[in-house]
Protein backbone atom coordinates (compact mmCIF):
# COMPACT_ATOMS: atom_id res chain seq x y z
CA UNK A 1 0.00 0.00 0.00
CA UNK A 2 1.50 3.38 -0.77
CA UNK A 3 1.20 6.16 1.55
CA UNK A 4 2.09 8.60 -1.21
CA UNK A 5 1.69 8.18 -5.27
CA UNK A 6 4.22 11.24 -5.25
CA UNK A 7 7.27 10.25 -3.56
CA UNK A 8 6.56 6.64 -3.97
CA UNK A 9 6.48 6.01 0.20
CA UNK A 10 5.59 3.35 1.64
CA UNK A 11 4.99 1.37 4.90
CA UNK A 12 7.76 -1.02 3.91
CA UNK A 13 10.37 1.65 2.74
CA UNK A 14 9.86 3.90 5.97
CA UNK A 15 10.07 1.20 7.88
CA UNK A 16 13.28 0.18 5.87
CA UNK A 17 14.96 3.38 6.33
CA UNK A 18 14.04 3.26 10.42
CA UNK A 19 15.64 0.26 11.17
CA UNK A 20 18.90 0.80 8.80
CA UNK A 21 19.24 4.02 10.83
CA UNK A 22 19.12 1.84 13.70
CA UNK A 23 21.37 -0.73 12.95
CA UNK A 24 23.92 2.11 11.64
CA UNK A 25 23.96 3.00 15.30
CA UNK A 26 23.78 0.18 16.96
CA UNK A 27 26.68 -1.00 15.40
CA UNK A 28 28.62 2.32 14.68
CA UNK A 29 28.67 3.08 18.43
CA UNK A 30 30.63 0.47 19.95
CA UNK A 31 32.74 0.66 17.09
CA UNK A 32 33.83 4.07 17.79
CA UNK A 33 35.01 3.40 21.24
CA UNK A 34 36.98 0.71 20.25
CA UNK A 35 38.89 2.18 17.51
CA UNK A 36 39.64 5.88 19.39
CA UNK A 37 41.92 4.51 21.68
CA UNK A 38 43.75 2.75 18.55
CA UNK A 39 43.63 5.61 16.45
CA UNK A 40 45.37 8.04 19.04
CA UNK A 41 48.08 5.02 19.75
CA UNK A 42 49.15 4.68 15.79
CA UNK A 43 48.38 7.99 14.27
CA UNK A 44 50.35 10.52 13.98
CA UNK A 45 48.92 14.26 14.31
CA UNK A 46 48.63 14.92 10.11
CA UNK A 47 46.69 11.44 10.04
CA UNK A 48 44.72 11.94 13.42
CA UNK A 49 43.58 15.12 11.88
CA UNK A 50 42.48 13.70 8.53
CA UNK A 51 40.85 11.30 10.37
CA UNK A 52 38.77 13.39 12.48
CA UNK A 53 38.04 15.41 9.60
CA UNK A 54 36.90 12.47 7.59
CA UNK A 55 34.80 11.17 10.59
CA UNK A 56 32.83 14.77 11.01
CA UNK A 57 31.86 14.61 7.59
CA UNK A 58 30.44 10.95 8.11
CA UNK A 59 28.68 12.34 11.54
CA UNK A 60 26.98 15.17 9.16
CA UNK A 61 25.97 12.70 6.46
CA UNK A 62 24.22 10.29 9.62
CA UNK A 63 22.64 13.35 10.96
CA UNK A 64 21.50 14.70 7.51
CA UNK A 65 19.50 10.69 7.03
CA UNK A 66 18.23 11.36 10.30
CA UNK A 67 16.53 14.43 9.55
CA UNK A 68 15.53 12.53 6.28
CA UNK A 69 13.81 9.63 8.50
CA UNK A 70 11.94 12.63 10.90
CA UNK A 71 10.14 13.87 7.61
CA UNK A 72 9.54 10.70 6.37
CA UNK A 73 8.07 10.03 9.56
CA UNK A 74 6.16 13.25 9.91
CA UNK A 75 4.73 12.33 6.28
CA UNK A 76 3.83 8.72 7.55
CA UNK A 77 1.74 10.06 10.23
CA UNK A 78 0.06 13.22 8.40
CA UNK A 79 -0.73 10.81 5.43
CA UNK A 80 -2.35 8.34 8.01
CA UNK A 81 -4.26 11.06 10.00
CA UNK A 82 -5.88 12.09 6.74
CA UNK A 83 -7.68 8.42 6.10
Amino acid sequence: MRLSRATGTSRRTVGAVIASAALRFGVSAPLTIIILPVALRRLSTAEYGVWAVLSVFLAIGYFAELRHIEASQRAHVRLHHMR
